[in-house]
């Protein structure tokens, strides 16, 4: 990754803003990659302007292990190949704990660079949020919300958890997972198209869908 790069690891509360890191070539995520059982656990950040020029995922790439991402933003980040914000092959929870989740302006497509050194992402590029073929798990505590602007993209499941009790969040397995208890009650809204999905919604969980849904089941 272009700041951070895991394997073999288990890392706990990662802070801050990540912004305008580079990756290019055949190296993964813009600013993350955890990969060979790595396991991040409460990843609370800005993530902007990060790009993985030439290959996935313009923030993270996240391979056979976990990560769970809490009340973080995502904007302006853009990957050549897929996952204009998240490239996921393993477990990912996305929590919106004290704040709304916000995915904004990621993009897949083509990126160069111009003549002053500058990296630009083509206006043709599609917007685009995860590319997922493992799991990812959507928790909203109640009066927050997880909005996607750009589409959710793969061949994985997408569970989204509403209960009037707490729910336990785990990331990981055995002595790699971490647990948060949030009152889950919040809001998932999908603004983009969600394609390729093997979808669960637990407790009536509140969507607000704005475009299509192609689930796998």
């Amino acid at each position: 990754g272009g700041v951070m790069f895991f394997a073999q690891n288990t890392v706990n509360n990662i802070s801050g803003t990540f912004k305008n890191n580079i990756m290019t070539g055949s190296s993964y995520g813009g600013a993350v990659i955890a990969t060979y059982q790595a396991y991040l656990n409460n990843i609370t950040a800005d993530f902007e302007g990060n790009y993985a020029v030439g290959t996935q995922g313009g923030v993270a790439l996240l391979q056979s292990g976990g990560a769970t991402f809490t009340d973080s933003t995502f904007k302006d980040n853009a990957a050549t190949n897929s996952g204009g914000a998240i490239f996921n092959e393993a477990s990912v929870s996305i929590v919106a704990k004290d704040k709304d989740v916000i995915f904004t302006n990621n993009r897949v497509g083509s990126i160069t660079k111009n003549a002053e050194g500058v990296y630009i992402v083509a206006d043709s590029a599609k917007y685009n949020d995860i590319q997922n073929t493992s799991t990812v798990n959507l928790y909203a505590k109640e009066g927050q919300s997880i909005t996607f602007d750009g589409s959710i993209d793969g061949s994985g499941s997408l569970n989204l958890n509403r209960s009037g009790q707490k729910r336990s969040v785990w990331t990981g397995t055995g002595t790699n997972s971490t647990q948060v208890d949030i009152e889950v009650g919040g809001e998932y809204n999908f603004n983009n198209d969600v394609v390729g999905q093997k979808m669960a919604i637990y407790n009536d969980a509140e969507i607000n869908l704005g475009s299509k849904l192609q689930s796998n089941g």
